[in-house]
């Protein structure tokens, strides 16, 4: 390093700025160096250097010349970096093996120095797994608040003999998103490469950042808003290309990104908050049955879910935007194979249990129209439900993701004709339960 020339005044303390370019002759050492100056250690450079001129002017006398040797340590002290928050999240695009995503990126520096970057490439981890990279444009981190906004990260997924080696993992991010969790991601770098047509090459600066980002997750609501049972979703429709049935509700499911999804599959519980246990008369003294539940449906997209259109199968959210979809409703999987009524010409292909599940439990929560559903008083027209859900979804109709979705509260509203003999084939009411502890 050439020191600049420097002024000083006799016995003064005094601040010298030098600007001055360090040549690296031991780049190893030096990445090291810097690496731990970043994650707060001091770092102790020697300085040294033989037959230093030094002017000094004695004023009456002139300028009288100097030659001295320097030997002295320059302790640097360690950078504090923390806090590391990646906010707003979202999708701008996505391909069948990458996803662009932006978020705003705030960290704090404790730090008496400014690291001025040139445009950088950073490797993004998710539990030690590479997933994607981070271009960063001549970062500039200064003592204090540092705010990056719309910092963009280009995930990664490329199959590899045949599977993806971190889909998985991707499947989890995106599944903790939506459910609103935090997660931890981590940025190294800088790294050399190519991406996007950008070339980064090799600095002496590779591999001296090494840090954990606290990815916030989905916090502007749930996905599924609510749903509607009528009578002509239970009674359902016939699928002429599978011969069968089938019934269910309308569900309500929001897009939260800045692209569309194609939703492929959905394999959802739909479990009560509490066991209800009844005895229902279908016909008296003869079809009598005796039920008990906290699940009340295995919920599914496939053929039927667009009347007429057996050959639709999928649901189109837009970006930004909400999707009406008719759900189908089948018994909790492993179920035994009943039909309603079990004796006689069968009116369902479930148990009466599963068949009069919906109107129980409407009537249950509404004790005011047990006696009289014409002239009694709701006390609630939705029900309650939780939601375990798989979704296979398509972003940007393009990458495929796996999703857990777990929502402890989900609406579903009803109309007197549930509660008031929506089931006309088995001429049912509220007066046909008797509840039970």
């Amino acid at each position: 390093m050439k020191m600049p020339a420097l002024n000083t005044i006799a016995n003064q303390n005094a601040i010298v700025s030098v600007e001055s370019v360090l040549e690296i002759t031991n780049v190893k050492q030096f990445r090291t160096s810097c690496k731990q100056l970043l994650q707060n250690i001091d770092q102790a450079w020697h300085l040294s250097g033989s037959g230093v001129t030094l002017t000094v002017d004695t004023g009456l006398m002139g300028k009288v010349d100097y030659s001295v040797d320097i030997d002295k340590d320059l302790v640097l002290k360690g950078a504090n970096l923390y806090d590391f928050i990646a906010s707003d999240f979202n999708v701008n695009s996505a391909t069948n093996y990458t996803v662009t995503t932006v978020a705003n990126l705030n960290f704090i520096s404790n730090s008496i120095f400014t690291f001025d970057l040139p445009d950088t490439l950073m490797a993004v981890y998710l539990n030690d797994v590479y997933v994607g990279y981070a271009p960063l444009a001549s970062l500039s981190m200064k003592p204090g608040l540092n705010i990056i906004s719309n910092q963009s990260l280009v995930i990664e997924s490329y199959p590899k003999n045949g599977s993806y080696t971190n889909r998985q993992l991707l499947n989890e991010f995106f599944s903790n998103y939506i459910s609103g969790e935090n997660q931890k991601v981590t940025m190294k770098g800088p790294i050399t490469a190519t991406k996007d047509g950008q070339d980064y090459p090799s600095t002496v600066l590779d591999g001296v950042l090494d840090e954990n980002v606290i990815a916030l997750g989905y916090e502007q609501g749930t996905l599924a808003f609510g749903g509607l049972v009528t009578s002509a979703t239970q009674s359902g429709w016939e699928v002429k290309s599978t011969g069968k049935t089938v019934r269910g509700a309308y569900a309500n499911f929001m897009n939260p990104l800045n692209v569309p999804l194609k939703i492929t599959d959905v394999s959802a519980l739909a479990k009560l908050p509490e066991t209800i246990k009844y005895h229902v008369d279908i016909v008296k003294f003869v079809e009598e049955f005796d039920c008990e539940s906290n699940i009340f449906a295995q919920l599914s997209i496939g053929p039927g879910i667009v009347q007429g259109h057996d050959d639709i199968t999928w649901v189109d959210v837009p970006a930004n935007d909400k999707v009406t979809y008719f759900s189908i409703a089948d018994p909790p999987k492993g179920s035994k194979p009943e039909t309603c009524p079990p004796s006689g010409i069968p009116i369902y292909d479930f148990s009466c249990c599963f068949a009069t599940l919906t109107a129980a439990y409407a009537c249950y929560l509404n004790p005011g129209i047990q006696d009289d559903p014409s002239t009694g008083q709701l006390t609630t027209d939705y029900m309650p439900f939780e939601l375990d859900a798989n979704i296979t979804m398509l972003i940007d109709n393009a990458f495929e993701v796996n999703t857990t979705y777990d929502q402890p509260w989900f609406p579903l509203y009803f109309g007197w004709e549930v509660y008031g003999g929506y089931l006309s084939d088995l001429e049912l009411s509220c007066k046909s339960y008797t509840f039970k502890d």
